[in-house]
């Protein structure tokens, strides 16, 4: 009898169990109908989107060309940034990068040098001839 009892629980509790999950895959069913009937829509309106977005279709072209172009800007910057002509007008982090060195320091003894006297326009017109003289007047040589 005590057997029978046990049975009759474990069948009453499968029972029980079966319902909840026919319960929740059929709750399961309905929002997949759902979500499909959603994703319908969303398939719709993007379909729209395309057709609207068509006429710009141009863009990854258009892309690529602004890319080459600021490429050639960079080429271009880097080249009149090296340059010691137009090297004033650069940005510092433009100008070309060359290891700059400090010179060393004097011994505790001795006197420390003077510094270096900047060059006169005309010592610099003769070191640099290839420049043109700020007044604007052309040398003949």
């Amino acid at each position: 009898m005590v057997a029978v009892l046990i049975l009759l629980g474990v069948v009453i509790v499968g029972y029980i169990s079966l319902r909840q999950v026919r319960t929740a895959v059929q709750t399961m069913a309905d929002q997949t109908t759902e979500l499909k009937e959603i994703t319908l829509q969303t398939q719709q309106q993007m379909d729209l989107l395309v057709q609207n977005l068509a006429p710009v279709e141009v863009l990854p072209e258009f892309q690529q060309s602004l890319e080459n172009m600021n490429e050639g800007v960079f080429e271009l910057t880097t080249t009149l940034c090296a340059s010691p002509l137009f090297s004033a007008q650069c940005p510092r982090d433009e100008l070309p990068t060359t290891p700059a060195t400090t010179p060393a320091p004097a011994p505790a003894g001795t006197p420390a040098e003077a510094p270096a006297e900047a060059p006169t326009p005309a010592e610099e017109e003769e070191s640099s001839p290839d420049t043109i003289p700020a007044n604007g007047t052309t040398t003949s040589g």
